[in-house]
């Protein structure tokens, strides 16, 4: 999956679902599951679901937008290469 930095529609709610984010971003629960897992985008837990905040999905696209996170092996590739840049991910 390569992410576009210029995809507003993600831009237009506070926070969203699992399943309303992976919707939006054209991707899989499965991936955000990864994402998390790896540290790049984590969601915060808000009563039962989890909900992943809009500020998050921004820094998450400034940061990894034009990667293609679409395993786990080219995750950890984007992790190495924005490092140099932004430093240790958060």
């Amino acid at each position: 999956m390569k992410l576009n930095k210029d995809d507003e529609r993600l831009f237009c709610k506070d926070f969203y679902s699992q399943k309303e984010l992976a919707k939006a971003m054209g991707c899989s629960p499965r991936l955000l599951t990864l994402w998390n897992t790896k540290g790049i985008l984590r969601p915060i837990r808000a009563g039962h679901p989890y909900v992943y905040m809009t500020a998050k999905v921004k820094e998450f696209y400034d940061r990894f937008g034009g990667f293609d996170l679409g395993n786990a092996n080219k995750v950890d590739a984007a992790i190495r290469a924005t490092e140099a840049i932004y430093g240790k991910k958060s």
